[in-house]
């Protein structure tokens, strides 16, 4: 748990002026600093002067060195002794707070902003809501969500009551390190994510048999020329394993391409965080098609994305049919636009601002 603090005035965009915000922040960290993205972008805002106060309270650590109980104790202590003005709990997940916690929890900060910071996606029959998740859903006075359409109204039904759309994103630690693109490269096309299956009928994950249909056509195109990085895809002659967090950018810049399909492939504005990895790479990238991309990703922003596996494979067919010249210009407009769009501190600002906007007078009032 650490805390900094610095108080001036800030004057917010539209010219309205606000007091800056004190943020108590509850990452999902086993490991201290493990969610370098938010942690970055409230840090900058410290630093220029839009918090007057940022705590971070990594309550999966603290459980495992000091117990449950303990844990909870401490994080009400906390809570009680920076005063925030908002609070940002990050993916529950199957952390044991009930509705009870979450009472003593609102009797200690009052009317500050609670937000529920949700960043995996669920289903209603595949990947059902936890309890823990649910309890949080309905007390929290924001839910914010990396999709939108059935995933909103999944925790609507569970009692959420105001729902944001705040997309996955990339940080600058480990991913946008300086490159000068490359002329030649081992591989025209490179996928990264695992191969997901279920011995339950019926229980697929939404998106995964397109995924291993997408890797075996692009195999079958491009032969050696085609790599996947990922778990579970056993003996297939494209299969590299696994691939550590902070490697993915220097796999990717390997490629002229990166390709995916995302699981809960139907879900409105959802993309998984390979999205803008890829992006600020500095390399082309095509997906899947979800409801939603053609408000978020405008024609030339280097992300090309399909209705269906043929499709799909198809594009790759014709981008590598273009000069690399093409590619590495249309590369580089990708990067551009992750930078812009998609960096955590742009994300997590903006889903901070938003929550200021949205309870303006409470929060001068509190």
């Amino acid at each position: 748990m650490n805390a900094r603090m610095l108080a001036p005035l800030h004057m917010a965009g539209g010219g309205m002026p606000w007091r800056p915000l004190r943020l108590l922040h509850l990452p999902n960290e086993e490991q201290v600093g493990f969610q370098v993205g938010p942690r970055e972008a409230f840090d900058t805002m410290l630093a220029g002067g839009e918090l007057s106060a940022y705590t971070a309270y990594p309550f999966l650590h603290e459980a495992a060195s000091h117990g449950m109980s303990a844990c909870l104790e401490q994080l009400l202590r906390v809570a009680s002794e920076q005063r925030p003005d908002v609070v940002i709990w990050q993916h529950v997940g199957r952390f044991p707070v009930d509705a009870g916690f979450l009472r003593r929890l609102r009797e200690v900060i009052g009317s500050a902003v609670l937000v529920y910071h949700e960043g995996d996606v669920f289903g209603r029959w595949v990947k059902p809501l936890p309890a823990p998740v649910r309890a949080l859903a309905a007390e929290a006075d924001v839910v914010s969500l990396v999709g939108l359409g059935e995933l909103a109204a999944l925790f609507r039904a569970h009692g959420a009551r105001r729902i944001v759309y705040a997309p996955h994103s990339f940080d600058s630690r480990r991913c946008d390190q300086p490159w000068t693109p490359t002329p030649s490269r081992r591989f025209d096309a490179l996928m990264i994510g695992n191969r997901v299956t279920s011995r339950v009928p019926l229980r697929d994950m939404p998106g995964a048999r397109e995924r291993f249909a997408l890797a075996e056509a692009l195999h079958r195109r491009l032969g050696e020329r085609f790599v996947v990085h990922g778990g579970n895809w056993g003996n297939r002659p494209y299969a590299r394993g696994p691939l550590p967090f902070d490697q993915q950018e220097l796999a990717i810049r390997e490629a002229w391409l990166t390709v995916s399909w995302d699981h809960f492939d139907q879900v409105p504005c959802y993309f998984s965080d390979r999205v803008p990895i890829a992006m600020a790479a500095g390399v082309v990238h095509v997906t899947n098609r979800q409801p939603g991309y053609e408000q978020l990703f405008p024609p030339g922003c280097g992300l090309l994305h399909a209705g269906s596996v043929d499709e799909l494979a198809d594009i790759v067919d014709l981008l590598l049919s273009r000069p690399r010249d093409e590619l590495i210009d249309l590369g580089e407009r990708a990067q551009a636009f992750a930078r812009e769009r998609l960096s955590a501190r742009r994300v997590y600002r903006d889903l901070l601002l938003a929550v200021a906007g949205m309870f303006a007078e409470r929060l001068a009032a509190h």
